[in-house]
């Protein structure tokens, strides 16, 4: 990661896990309205006895059940010389249990480190040279369970969605990361989910959490690495150019593409593959604009140009380029992961090669 940075171009939970994979050990300093700072000992956020906010943890302790307010209060006046370690202390005063004391610390760290996952703005530093004496560190958390602390309590939905791919954009899964996280329920279902989607538009109409849940756990995953996102499964063949781009070249270009994957499949499993098409294109159908929602391609895996115009004529309102061209990509889409689920990933890979030389 590079040593200095914007949170606006690079979010708390990617940080995080660049830290982890490259086993940091430094101090990671945030900036926004606050500032903050923490530890990193070999990947791992480090809550230093000498560093830690005793003021802001004794604050916090008031709040717990099962703690006697007075015996506190009598603690934290002592705990304010220099003489008197907080930790120690608290447990001299037999105010707190180590066990007990020892989960508090860890959750006020959670806490504390989960309020920057919301920054969407903010300079960020890490320097390698600060860190922490061993014997002085109280207790270390791993960065992965750190990001799915603080991507679970997320409500800045603006950085999520500014990290998701476009829905027709594919992406693939990374396995290798699953035997160093645990994951809740939920996550494992989506994480189930993504297996055999080539996009988000696939995965949304398949999952029971709906949309805007799903978005959250695909951040994290994204956030773990579980997911690393591909380049769009279709591209345009060439740029956009607003009013004067020939609408009828989108529809060409569509024809081409869509007769070419109808073609290959048809090779591979002979007729059968017009059912199999013909359902990716059902499938999708009431996420297309009007103009395409009645239309369907012949024997040969073209659609009629004639019926895409007349229903762009007779449409409330004026339809253009960028319209057709969203349809287009997400057919495609749909077809190319039809293709992976009948076929396999060979295949799509091969399909999509052939696809970019069209």
């Amino acid at each position: 990661m590079k040593p200095k940075g914007d949170l606006s171009e690079v979010p708390f939970s990617f940080l995080l896990f660049q830290l982890w994979q490259s086993r940091s050990t430094g101090i990671l300093r945030v900036e926004e309205d606050l500032d903050k700072s923490f530890y990193f000992q070999e990947g791992e956020i480090a809550l230093a006895e000498s560093r830690f906010q005793k003021e802001y943890f004794f604050d916090y302790l008031g709040g717990k059940d099962g703690i006697d307010p007075l015996r506190l209060k009598n603690i934290r006046e002592k705990a304010t010389e220099k003489t008197f370690p907080p930790v120690r202390t608290l447990i001299e005063g037999e105010a707190v249990r180590p066990d007990r004391l020892w989960v508090e610390l860890k959750e006020f760290l959670l806490d504390e480190i989960s309020q920057v996952f919301d920054w969407g703005k903010g300079q960020y530093s890490f320097d390698k040279e600060t860190t922490v004496d061993l014997s002085d560190i109280l207790l270390t958390v791993p960065a992965l369970e750190v990001i799915q602390y603080g991507c679970r309590k997320m409500k800045n939905f603006e950085i999520i969605y500014a990290q998701l791919p476009e829905k027709n954009e594919s992406f693939h899964l990374i396995t290798d990361i699953a035997k160093t996280v645990r994951l809740q329920p939920e996550e494992h279902y989506i994480l189930r989910s993504m297996k055999g989607q080539a996009n988000l538009l696939s995965l949304y109409k398949r999952s029971a959490l709906g949309e805007k849940e799903t978005q959250k756990i695909f951040f994290l995953l994204l956030s773990l690495g579980f997911i690393q996102k591909d380049h769009p499964v279709i591209q345009p063949r060439r740029p956009l150019s607003g009013e004067t781009e020939d609408l009828r070249k989108i529809l060409s270009d569509l024809n081409e593409k869509s007769s070419y994957i109808f073609k290959y499949m048809s090779k591979e499993i002979g007729p059968v593959s017009q059912n199999v098409l013909k359902k990716s294109l059902d499938d999708i159908r009431d996420h297309l604009s009007p103009v395409f929602k009645e239309v369907h391609f012949d024997a040969n895996g073209r659609f009629d140009d004639k019926k895409i115009w007349e229903r762009a004529a007779l449409a409330s309102q004026p339809y253009k380029q960028v319209d057709i061209q969203g349809d287009m990509n997400e057919i495609l889409a749909a077809e190319v992961l039809a293709i992976k689920s009948t076929l396999g990933d060979e295949h799509e890979t091969q399909l999509i090669e052939s696809l970019e030389k069209l």
